[in-house]
């Protein structure tokens, strides 16, 4: 640990050192390998039980990330909350699953590479440690999402895992359609959560796009603005129920 914050080693610190804000660079297979979906199984078929899960949580740290919510609490505290909920449910539901962390602003950022959950004591130290700062750029946190997802396959290209992305943001910014359409055309399931005080906050037909649309038409996008509805809807995702079009 140093401040707070995770130090991988290994290939580990390579991953993460490919992702720090920096996307595919032309020419860069590695980079621009879709991360393939090996589940077999289509999208809005599954309730993600069947194999283990790799979650990548992308999440805003602009500055109005700290303003506050009508019911109390910042925006990112609400969101460390949720994420918790979700990380300590999944590691009993599936104790196979991985995690991973992004943030992203102006720029994108590993905080975690991909964790087992069962290392739940890393993944909430490195939660915890999130702050706010800068602007918003939803196109770098899907690219270190993106630069996560297809390291691991090049690294191990036999490995049967279900891949998904819970993006939360609270703003405006970037162009992440075309980093949207090339990891859902990969096989990765794309869960958009917006956040503030009213939908006006966010760009709706943006992130509706964004967002994966399941195989039943339910689009995976979601807007909260209270600590407790957000909670309850991680909870939600990781017990599966939103696969089944109960969201």
């Amino acid at each position: 640990m140093t401040n707070g914050l995770y130090k991988p080693t290994g290939w580990l610190r390579r991953v993460a050192g490919r992702c720090l804000g920096v996307g595919p660079r032309k020419g860069d297979a590695t980079a621009l390998m879709p991360p393939v979906d090996v589940s077999g199984v289509p999208l809005g078929q599954c309730d993600g039980s069947s194999l283990p899960q790799d979650t990548i949580c992308v999440q805003d740290t602009s500055g109005s990330l700290g303003w506050s919510l009508t019911t109390g609490g910042s925006r990112l505290d609400a969101s460390k909350l949720a994420a918790e909920a979700f990380f300590r449910r999944r590691a009993v539901l599936s104790p196979g699953d991985r995690i991973a962390i992004v943030t992203f602003n102006n720029y994108g950022r590993v905080v975690l590479p991909l964790t087992e959950i069962t290392r739940l004591d890393v993944i909430l130290t490195c939660l915890a440690s999130l702050r706010v700062a800068g602007g918003t750029d939803l196109a770098e946190g899907l690219k270190a999402a993106n630069g996560l997802f297809a390291q691991d396959v090049a690294l191990n290209p036999a490995l049967a895992r279900y891949r998904r992305i819970l993006l939360l943001t609270d703003g405006h910014g970037g162009n992440p359609l075309r980093w949207a359409t090339h990891l859902k055309n990969a096989g990765v399931l794309l869960e958009v959560i917006g956040i503030g005080g009213n939908t006006s906050d966010v760009d709706e037909a943006l992130l509706r796009r964004v967002a994966t649309t399941d195989a039943q038409g339910l689009i995976h996008y979601w807007f909260f603005h209270d600590t407790d509805g957000l909670v309850a809807h991680y909870e939600d995702l990781a017990n599966g129920l939103v696969f089944r079009g109960h969201g």
